[in-house]
């Protein structure tokens, strides 16, 4: 979305050279629903606030090495029902169809994961006030689901778990290790909602927190920059 901006403010920048026209800023607040009272903070920032709380939380995988959330493989929360995302023209996107297959294939590589280059095209669209809506959103999240957390842990978990754990031999090598803690853990794997339930609700909690986590670190980061490296070409071309 944020190379579409760009293109479009391309676009207009150079037909005012034309026509006289009113200024971007002016008629994307009016498209983006951020003139009227009922507008809020905008349909972008609504948008990306019920994306992030209704699925990247209760849908996504983190991954503290790349620092990435990665869509898990089984779903436990319910599927969120979208409407058929519209088919536009290529002429509103990039001019031509070799233009936009090229940067088709461009972006291809950011959709299987969220990351930082997501947060930052999500900062620089909704605005960094998004991040205040997430904190409230994700608090709020959290308020409801620790209370059944901390019951599922102390009713259901904590009599399930054996009364010792102790680490095996390292001659036991990582299967044997699996196998010790699959044996010692078998009534906590064998309860009947151990991944629906009780390991969605932590993860949910973790994702709400880490989500917040990483927004923040992001702005750190552009706030400090001086300047971002990579530039998108269109900008170039006003040069």
């Amino acid at each position: 979305m944020e190379s579409l901006l760009d293109t479009t403010r391309l676009a207009h920048t150079l037909i005012t050279k034309h026509i006289q026209i009113e200024d971007f800023d002016t008629l994307f607040a009016q498209v983006n629903d951020q003139v009227s009272l009922a507008g809020v903070g905008g349909r972008i920032q609504l948008h990306t606030l019920n994306e992030l709380m209704h699925d990247v939380i209760p849908n996504y995988c983190y991954n503290s090495t790349t620092r990435r959330f990665l869509k898990s493989p089984v779903f436990y929360a319910e599927p969120i029902i979208r409407p058929h995302f519209p088919k536009a023209k290529l002429m509103y996107l990039y001019g031509e169809k070799s233009l936009s297959i090229q940067y088709a294939l461009h972006f291809s590589i950011y959709k299987e994961y969220i990351g930082q280059e997501h947060f930052e095209s999500l900062l620089q669209i909704a605005g960094d006030h998004v991040l205040a809506l997430l904190r409230v959103e994700a608090k709020e999240h959290i308020n409801l689901l620790f209370p059944h957390a901390l019951s599922n842990m102390n009713t259901r978990v904590l009599p399930a778990l054996p009364a010792s754990l102790q680490l095996p031999v390292v001659d036991y090598g990582i299967e044997g290790m699996h196998d010790y803690f699959a044996v010692l853990c078998k009534n906590l794997l064998s309860l009947a909602e151990l991944k629906s339930d009780i390991i969605q609700t932590f993860k949910e909690i973790g994702n709400s927190l880490l989500l917040v986590s990483e927004f923040s670190n992001t702005m750190v980061s552009d706030l400090t920059r001086p300047q971002k490296i990579s530039k998108h070409i269109f900008h170039a071309m006003r040069l």
